[in-house]
């Protein structure tokens, strides 16, 4: 009886935020950080359970581990350092809440056209709606040439007597089968002549009859160009299926290939039969971005900037130098465990129950809105040294692997060699190896790890160039971790979901709950075929959290606090500096160029949208600080420079007397600047007040008796009343008096008057 869903591997939840180290960009082979450290670290790995990492250097040698044979025969085995970087890499990224990228990006597709219900709650019924076709590929992009009129039938007997290779029976996959036929084609009488093809569909429980459609004829078909998302879909809907590549090929030769198509609205959906898959409404990485938005310039992760990258644009060498990991001993044939055989083939990612994160019935599948995937795929350890039994399959030895595994108990020294690394990066990677020194964890590499082999434990590790012990490192790891779950999980690193999933998946399983799941899909439910039962029957995989080492103490925790918020603010007043870089230009230019005003308002419009989102502004008020006073030093400056220029201009008016300071002509119109007492009065009491003084000397009354014949004779229009006002009376004559005194001004009078 089936009692719940089980498999030999889990998931580690998909960590919605990224890590990324701030000092990622400064990485460098070159330059080294100032804190960054070269060493090397000695690592013994004890296999617990048997171990295969198959050689594929030769035909002769495929089914035994990774060795070098001895001249006595026996063969020294090892673990390359490229299976074991890429087992450490993936942990690594796991543990420092990496960004997933490891991943096939395809579309998948089902057959449930009858009984799958949409969005909307109706059922689909797209079975009615499947059309036949021809599909070509040239340089213009793939074309379908559909079929006029309906796809008929011919017997697999009438098959099997007229194809050419007598082995079509052998064939399970509509791909071979199609080979198989080959290029015959089957005259059939219509009223309009038309011949066909065969159309293999695969091999189906009861099946008696393949399809016939027409043989592509231009003059007698719809020609319709095909989009890329549908190309796209078809391509990796099918891609698993035995002989695809085949049929692919053919496609890029310009050979034209039978298909089934849908037309849904104006999006045409392509396949094989009439029980074609149809594609789900969702790509893996469309579930990937529901949880972990794909930032390219947020820059990366901890895993990239350790290991290193290389993408189309840009690449890192990786700082971490893993070398493979050698027996202590050579093993002779004899001493190894009996050869196994079995399938090695595990459920798809199209296996929704699992693949995808489900919280309760009924299933998310790849077309429910908002479904995610489950996370990053782990294999769970088996108990003690246990294996299971590899599946038999259909019994075709064609499709089993055979190994011959190293026996448990063996142990494989190596060495890691790391360049230029800092404190908490060489934590992160000790971690990786050791997962925190958590007791009863293990790795698992090579061969059908999923059925048990394979199972590794850190015996030994040593350190060596190093400035700092192991646990220091690990602490550092640690704590650098925590500041980053605090702000975005409110938890400790070693409190979180992902870490105690990934330890608890790392350790120790019953058999019931590591076991493989019957996947003969000739079985019906009630005979264990629990991949077609859990389709509709609810169940999920269980994972009892298991807590990790932590090396942090109470006084580490309690600073975590404060050093949260420091980190915290720092991050959000770099996100903040950034999106108003252009800004910050502009102020920095108008401080150069002297526009202090400009530069001030700016300045006050960020630190208001600062104070709104909560962002660090001392350094802007203390940079606004130092912009007002280099504002008030300018304008000190430009004032001082008026005063001195106007003492120049008055020492220059000075030095050349009254006589310029009343008498000058416009030299353009010859005339006097100087025509009316008015203008003459006010420049007298601008002269006295430049010479800081209160009275004429007599050359300076000499000169103003001057100006005054003449204003007298060339008398102003708007002053003639006032000159002829008598004396005593005389205004004009009043001002005169206060300047000459009384006796002069009336001497000067009455020369003028007699």
């Amino acid at each position: 009886m089936v009692n719940k869903i089980s498999a030999p591997y889990n998931f580690v939840p998909l960590n919605e935020f990224v890590f990324v180290p701030d000092w990622g960009g400064e990485v460098s082979q070159d330059i080294p950080f100032a804190d960054g450290e070269d060493g090397y670290i000695e690592v013994t790995w004890k296999n617990v359970s048997p171990l295969c990492v198959r050689d594929a250097s030769g035909t002769d040698d495929k089914n035994y581990s990774m060795h070098v044979k001895m001249s006595d025969g026996s063969r020294l085995y090892f673990i390359p350092g490229s299976s074991l970087r890429g087992m450490l890499r993936n942990t690594l990224s796991v543990m420092s809440f990496g960004r997933l990228t490891q991943y096939g990006n395809k579309y998948f597709g089902h057959r449930e056209f009858h009984t799958k219900k949409t969005d909307n709650n109706e059922y689909q019924n797209q079975m009615s709606k499947v059309r036949y076709g021809w599909l070509e590929g040239d340089y213009d992009g793939y074309k379908l040439y559909m079929c006029i009129g309906e796809a008929d039938k011919i017997s697999i007997k009438e098959v099997r007597e007229i194809a050419l290779d007598r082995e079509y029976d052998k064939y399970k996959y509509a791909w071979e089968r199609n080979q198989a036929i080959g290029n015959n084609t089957f005259p059939k009488k219509e009223k309009d002549g038309i011949v066909y093809r065969v159309f293999a569909t695969g091999q189906m429980h009861n099946k008696n009859n393949e399809l016939l459609i027409p043989e592509a004829d231009e003059n007698s078909f719809v020609r319709f160009c095909i989009d890329d998302e549908a190309i796209t879909s078809f391509f990796t809907v099918y891609s698993n299926t035995s002989g695809f590549e085949n049929y692919r090929a053919m496609l890029e030769c310009g050979k034209r290939i039978p298909v089934s198509f849908i037309k849904d609205g104006s999006h045409y959906v392509l396949g094989m039969g009439r029980m074609m898959r149809y594609p789900h409404k969702y790509s893996v990485a469309d579930l990937i971005e529901n949880v972990q938005k794909r930032d390219d310039a947020a820059g990366r992760d901890l895993a990239d900037v350790i290991f290193g990258w290389v993408d189309r644009d840009h690449s890192l060498k990786g700082r971490v130098q893993i070398g493979n990991a050698f027996a202590s001993r050579p093993l002779r044939d004899e001493e190894l465990c009996s050869e196994v055989r079995g399938v090695l083939g595990t459920p798809k990612p199209s296996f929704y129950p699992l693949y995808l994160k489900q919280d309760e019935r009924p299933y998310k599948t790849y077309s429910t809105e908002g479904a995610t995937i489950s996370g990053t795929k782990r294999y769970r350890i088996h108990k003690g040294a246990s294996v299971t039994t590899l599946p038999q399959g259909n019994g075709n030895i064609k499709t089993m692997s055979q190994i011959n595994p190293v026996p448990a108990g063996q142990t494989f020294k190596m060495r890691i060699v790391v360049h230029n690394m800092r404190k908490m990066e060489i934590g992160a990677l000790l971690s990786a190896i050791t997962f925190n020194h958590t007791q009863g964890t293990y790795h698992n590499i090579g061969s059908a790890k999923g059925f048990g082999y394979g199972k590794m434990e850190c015996a030994d590790l040593s350190l060596h160039g190093f400035a700092f012990s192991e646990e220091e490192y690990l602490k550092e790891f640690e704590y650098v971790m925590s500041q980053f779950t605090k702000a975005k999980y409110s938890c400790l690193w070693s409190e979180t979901t992902q870490v105690k999933s990934l330890v608890a998946i790392m350790s120790e399983h019953e058999d019931n709950d590591v076991r493989m799941m019957e996947m003969d899909k000739n079985r019906s439910p009630l005979q264990k075929n629990e991949y077609e039962y859990y389709k509709t029957n609810f169940s999920k995989l269980e994972e009892t959290a298991k807590s990790v080492t932590t090396y942090l103490n109470d006084d580490d925790v309690a600073g975590l606090e404060e050093s949260v918020k420091r980190v915290e603010a720092a991050r959000l007043r770099k996100r903040f500096v950034v999106e108003n870089a252009k800004i910050y230009d502009d102020i920095k230019a108008d401080v150069k160029s002297g526009n202090f005003q400009s530069a001030i308002e700016s300045l006050d419009r960020l630190i208001n949208d600062m104070l709104i989102q909560g962002v660090d502004k001392s350094d802007e008020e203390t940079w606004r600080t130092d912009i007002v006073e280099k504002q008030k030093a300018k304008e000190a400056e430009e004032t001082q420079k008026k005063v001195e220029a106007l003492n120049e201009k008055n020492k220059q008016q000075l030095s050349g007397g009254l006589a310029n300071f009343i008498e000058e002509k416009n030299p353009l119109t010859d005339k006097y600047k100087v025509d009316k007492w008015k203008t003459c009065d006010s420049k007298i009491k601008q002269w006295l007040k430049k010479k800081n003084t209160s009275s004429l000397d007599d050359d300076e009354k000499q000169t103003l008796e001057k100006t005054i014949r003449r204003l007298y004779v060339e008398q102003d229009r708007s002053e003639k009343k006032d000159w002829k006002v008598e004396y005593d009376k005389n205004k004009i004559w009043k001002a005169i008096r206060g300047y000459l005194g009384e006796e002069r001004a009336m001497s000067l009078y009455k020369s003028m008057e007699g």
